[in-house]
């Protein structure tokens, strides 16, 4: 943040604090406008500082907590896998066994097997011995649809034969503004 941008904040909490007891700014003119850009220019140029300064803290809390835990996530794997390697131990002399202690449990779940499928082939497939399963999915380009139609009145839109479409409107939404400060 330059000298300039400085002050013009400090000139702004002066100016918010006086404006407390007094009506809202209003802009007049373009010098107004040009004072009230400044002011802007300012504030968002604090605002990136902050946020870069939050960024840069943010790395390294997050390189510090990751060399700080290195050690640490290698040790629970450690400790991990001999508890799962004693469990399938236990699994294989007796398939009911459990571990449970106090500190801790070990659980295992049979998974799932997965499936995979090449789909174009799987669809040709479907196609010939089972087409009820195979779902087709339709749909338009609406880039080209609008092409081929017309707005007329509020929210309708005729085709090329004039024909007003019931299934189609145009919605005006209003205007969108930008505040751009360089």
């Amino acid at each position: 943040m330059n000298q300039l941008q400085t002050e013009e904040l400090l000139l702004l909490d002066e100016v918010q604090a006086e404006e407390e007891y007094k009506e809202r700014f209003k802009i007049t003119d373009l010098s107004g406008a040009d004072w009230a850009f400044e002011k802007l220019a300012a504030i968002k140029t604090r605002m990136k500082e902050k946020e870069a300064l939050a960024e840069e803290k943010r790395y390294k809390i997050d390189a510090w907590l990751e060399s700080e835990t290195a050690k640490d996530k290698q040790s629970a794997e450690y400790f991990e896998s001999i508890l799962v390697e004693y469990y399938r131990e236990l699994r294989e002399r007796d398939p009911k066994a459990k571990l449970s202690t106090p500190a801790g449990k070990v659980t295992s779940r049979k998974l799932q097997p997965k499936w995979e499928f090449d789909e174009e082939r799987a669809i040709e497939y479907f196609k010939l011995t089972h087409p009820e399963i195979i779902a087709v999915k339709e749909s338009f380009n609406k880039t080209e649809a609008k092409k081929l139609l017309q707005p007329i009145g509020e929210n309708q839109v005729i085709d090329e034969n004039g024909e007003v479409l019931e299934f189609v409107a145009v919605i005006p939404q209003g205007e969108s503004y930008t505040v751009k400060v360089d």
